[in-house]
């Protein structure tokens, strides 16, 4: 699902670029005027993607710790929980 909404976004900013974007003139180094735009671009996308992945592995940590706790299983905290920076007696 992330995929598709990750084209859909695309081809609308593709389509809202063409139809309502300037006319893209070139600078004074010979650059394209929003050349700069592809760094801040990939610089978000990139911290987007971060974010969503701790979001994602962290809705899912909590998901399986609550269904092992509803099977009784035993030191689930421990398991399922954050890792640790230090070894621990029941690692």
């Amino acid at each position: 699902m992330l995929i598709v909404k990750s084209i859909g976004a695309g081809l609308f900013g593709a389509y809202a670029e063409t139809k309502y974007g300037p006319n893209i003139g070139t600078g004074s180094l010979g650059l394209p005027t929003l050349f700069g735009a592809t760094p801040l671009i990939l610089t978000a996308i990139s911290f987007w993607s971060l974010l969503h992945g701790f979001l994602v592995v962290n809705q899912a940590r909590s998901k399986y710790i609550k269904l092992a706790k509803e099977a009784g299983e035993k030191e689930v905290d421990e398991r399922y929980d954050l890792p640790n920076l230090y070894a621990q007696g029941t690692s």
